[in-house]
């Protein structure tokens, strides 16, 4: 069964790479280009684009928004562009839902890639909040500026489901710009494979919870440092998928969290398509 749920969700996430590699804004001519100079900007007729770092290549992406930033403040909340609708009308989406007859959906009703959907986590309209939340150890510490590597993958993130939803979703992101201090060793929490890590999770919001507003966040992307071997895969769980119980913060419990682990560090791999999948 582990081996089986293994090949599945490698088979998902090359489907929404491939997905993403299709319809993502990150395909236009402008985006992904070469630039010269970090934080030089630049603009078409619609759209603006900004120079960012990306592994070992200085490339364009699009531009992101900061909202209600102050001088004191530690957090940025990142938006995409506005969806742009279609001019033209599709075929019913209804003859693309294929019906699901597995052993996992017939078994657990929960594990599912097919239709019909299974809902009661994030429903198919409406804005939801996330945070990402770097996390470190006294044994392994992270680098000054962990969002340096992020927030390009939260906008990209934020903009692919814009697209598939046709605008009906929207994610506004929390980002604390430091790393959050987790007490103890970062071995105790090594984890080689794809799985929950509830121990881990409860742990680290813990340890946010005094810097962190949690009011409102639907789900929880942590970022260990930079070239870490604790995790090896992801380290995940959702409501009603692994999730052993909410995790309880001042302003009110967290029902989903995951972690992109070594495995997507390495090119072409990324964080946001490893979000989308888990999220999705």
């Amino acid at each position: 069964m582990a081996r089986q749920k293994a090949k599945f969700g490698l088979a998902a996430f090359v489907l929404v790479t491939l997905l993403a590699t299709m319809i993502n804004p990150a395909n236009a001519a402008s985006v992904g280009g070469k630039c010269t100079r970090v934080g030089a900007l630049a603009k078409t007729k619609k759209v603006s684009f900004v120079c960012v770092k990306s592994g070992k290549r200085l490339v364009w992406q699009r531009a992101t928004k900061k909202i209600a930033t102050t001088k004191n403040t530690t957090t940025t909340t990142i938006a995409s562009e506005k969806y742009i609708a279609p001019t033209t009308t599709s075929a019913s989406t209804d003859d693309c839902k294929l019906i699901e007859n597995s052993v996992e959906r017939n078994r657990y009703n929960a594990i599912f890639s097919a239709f019909p959907a299974i809902g009661g986590n994030f429903e198919p309209t409406g804005t939801f909040k996330v945070a990402l939340v770097p996390i470190d150890w006294a044994d392994l510490p992270g680098e000054p500026n962990p969002l340096a590597r992020a927030t390009d993958q939260m906008n990209i993130f934020t903009e692919w489901f814009d697209t598939v939803s046709e605008g009906k979703v929207k994610f506004v992101w929390s980002a604390y710009d430091k790393y959050v201090r987790i007490s103890g060793s970062a071995q105790t929490y090594n984890q080689s494979r794809s799985g929950a890590g509830d121990q881990l999770a409860n742990a680290a919001i813990a340890a946010a919870d005094p810097f962190v507003d949690f009011t409102g966040i639907r789900a929880v992307y942590f970022l260990p440092p930079k070239d870490q071997k604790v995790f090896n895969e992801s380290s995940q769980a959702f409501k009603d998928l692994n999730l052993s119980a909410p995790i309880p913060t001042n302003e009110g419990p967290i029902m989903n969290y995951a972690l992109a682990g070594a495995y997507f560090d390495v090119a072409p791999r990324n964080y946001w398509s490893y979000w989308v999948h888990e999220t999705g």
